[in-house]
């Protein structure tokens, strides 16, 4: 009992760390992608959203595929 205990810690743990570093690695993402767009902490997330495309040319962007190009 004591041994599935430790390994359910050790889960929660892990679970937890995962989370933590998900976390983390969004709000530097998100901090990087703000400081490209002025006044976006004034915004909407719809319009947060709309300048980021307008920001990142999104709708005329082209992606290539590597392996068929």
């Amino acid at each position: 009992i004591q041994k599935r205990h430790r390994e359910e810690l050790k889960e929660n743990r892990d679970r937890l760390n995962a989370r933590k570093k998900r976390t983390h690695h969004l709000i530097v993402r998100g901090t990087i992608a703000e400081s490209f767009i002025d006044n976006a902490e004034d915004m909407t997330d719809e319009e947060f959203r709309e300048e980021l495309e307008k920001a990142l040319n999104y709708k005329e962007t082209v992606i290539i595929d590597p392996v068929t190009d």
